[in-house]
């Protein structure tokens, strides 16, 4: 995590957040993902259905989530390979067409036009909020990598880490925390 270009993407996503993260919120280990032909990653979110449990620096357990995701492309020599958002609709879908050179298109699921997705470019990034005010998942965003067609895609997640209270319950209760209700978390159970 020295890195300095780590360092420098994990400053410019800290400044990004604003408000939405508090300075004692740290991010999870950016995780480095590299795609080949026909590689891809399925459906899935980045939120967990349940908060995860992490131990502070003074010892205290906290129930944390990823409230937010980055996916920074890092290399772009590849053909296809879009990150892909089923759910998400853009209010102007004819917008899409030509627009953006393809950077940003319409999705396509079982032949039908569905969604969004993003062409990975070098030095751009695609950014999502995965919980609501009240620590809940948004299953709009479930996403996918679709697969990369010739070349190489290589990319970095950043998740930053939200605390919604003490396991103990401590100075904070755990009220208002999402819990599964039901969803495993999973685009298809």
């Amino acid at each position: 995590m020295n890195d300095p270009l780590v360092l420098c993407l994990l400053s410019r996503a800290r400044k990004f957040m604003g408000s939405m993260l508090l300075p004692s919120e740290p991010f999870s280990i950016p995780q480095l993902v590299r795609y080949f032909p026909s590689q891809k990653y399925d459906l899935h979110t980045d939120f967990w259905p349940e908060h995860q449990i992490t131990s502070l620096e003074d010892g205290k357990q906290v129930y944390f989530n990823r409230i937010a995701s980055f996916f920074v492309f890092l290399r772009d020599n590849c053909t296809e390979g879009y990150t892909y958002f089923p759910l998400v609709e853009t209010s102007l879908p004819n917008i899409l067409d030509g627009t953006y050179n393809d950077r940003i298109a319409q999705g396509e699921m079982n032949g039908e036009a569905k969604g969004i997705k993003f062409k990975p470019m070098q030095g751009n990034a695609v950014f999502w909020v995965n919980l609501d005010k009240d620590g809940k998942g948004d299953r709009r965003v479930v996403h996918a990598g679709l697969p990369v067609n010739e070349g190489e895609k290589i990319g970095l997640n950043i998740w930053p880490r939200k605390y919604f209270g003490y396991v103990d319950g401590g100075d904070e209760d755990r009220e208002g925390m999402a819990t599964k209700e039901g969803w495993s978390g999973r685009w298809k159970d």
